[in-house]
């Protein structure tokens, strides 16, 4: 993979509600192990609320060869989305490759998304991390058109390497440290990202053959303590995020959505990655709902009696219901991981 210039990033300051202290390591309240919210009984929530009104349209909107920012050309249409199209594009001065990610115009007059757009952007400019793709420059032009540019990766994504074949334990492992240095990262800043799924899970293609990945895709990242430059976006009636991937909270709303929603999200991923299916699985989406909502998750061991018992149990631990019966922080659930890794060997292999 080539290595790209260091464009200048959108001129936004850092604000310093996103620089949160690590919380206090304090024991977690006393919390029944069968948690029910009094919202948990959601059953009847619209698969509208979890789809865009309309199909995301097959083709790009945007003509091949124009130029945004006065400095990026479009190429080719590589991905779209129900909100955007992503592009390959050059950097004019430098010729260098990028990926432009633009907003569709039927959304360019809509306030909300016009600032979830926004909101990405600021997101991406200051969560730097190398397992975090990479934001370069963001704009609007005058006639609306807001746009991203970003690190143009090689590789697939998570969701397609599994549908190909699980991963090997220590691909897994090694999945895992990575993700819980990015989400750390993310959390950090005072971000939760609220979209951890397999798609949202790149794996780089590298010389030396070693499993990379990057977290992508902050659409929906929300900050941890809205300010004026970080507002909070509400949408009522509306479930943001992708069902079996979002944590029970999440779709109850009966507890606010936090770092630990992020390591339940990340423990549906590697469950994934080693079953070749998530922790909850059903056709109907208010059985899945509920499921999620009431039901403990089963053990990976189940599905693939290969997993070692230590590493099992960590996944059980982030899928656990109640928030107070995870990992505090990812840097928990790092300590846990790395124990596990000592028993297992060397992932130096992988």
């Amino acid at each position: 993979m080539q290595t790209l210039p260091e464009f200048a990033a959108p001129n936004i300051a850092v604000p310093e509600s996103a620089r949160v202290p690590k919380a206090p390591q304090s024991e977690p309240p006393s919390v029944p192990e069968t948690w029910e919210g009094p919202a948990a009984t959601l059953v009847d929530v619209p698969r509208q609320a979890m789809q865009p009104s309309e199909p995301p349209s097959p083709t790009p909107e945007e003509r091949e060869g124009r130029v945004l920012g006065g400095a990026y050309q479009l190429l080719v249409p590589i991905g779209t989305g129900s909100t955007g199209a992503v592009y390959e594009a050059r950097h004019l001065p430098s010729g260098q490759p990028v990926a432009v990610k633009v907003l569709r115009e039927k959304w360019r007059t809509s306030e909300g998304q016009m600032r979830r757009f926004e909101r990405e952007a600021r997101a991406g400019s200051i969560i730097r991390h190398r397992h975090i793709v990479r934001l370069l420059d963001a704009g609007v032009e005058p006639d609306g058109t807001a746009w991203q540019v970003l690190e143009l990766l090689e590789g697939r994504e998570l969701a397609t390497a599994v549908e190909q074949r699980p991963l090997a334990i220590e691909e897994a492992m090694l999945l895992a440290r990575q993700l819980l240095e990015a989400l750390h990262a993310v959390h950090l800043r005072g971000y939760v990202h609220r979209d951890v799924k397999p798609e949202n899970v790149f794996l780089v293609d590298r010389e030396d053959g070693r499993l990379f990945a990057k977290l992508l895709d902050f659409g929906i990242a929300k900050p941890m303590i809205p300010t004026l430059t970080t507002p909070a976006l509400t949408d009522e009636g509306v479930i943001l995020g992708t069902p079996q991937y979002m944590a029970p909270e999440q779709i109850t709303g009966d507890l606010p959505v936090t770092p630990s929603s992020d390591l339940w999200a990340l423990g549906a991923v590697l469950f994934t990655s080693l079953a070749g299916r998530p922790p909850y699985y059903e056709a109907q989406l208010s059985t899945l709902l509920v499921k999620i909502a009431r039901e403990p998750a089963p053990s990976v061991s189940y599905f693939r009696g290969d997993v070692p018992r230590r590493f099992a149990e960590i996944l059980a631990r982030a899928l656990r219901t109640h928030p107070a019966h995870r990992y505090r922080d990812a840097i928990e659930m790092s300590e846990d991981l790395e124990r596990c890794i000592a028993d297992h060997g060397s992932l130096s292999g992988f």
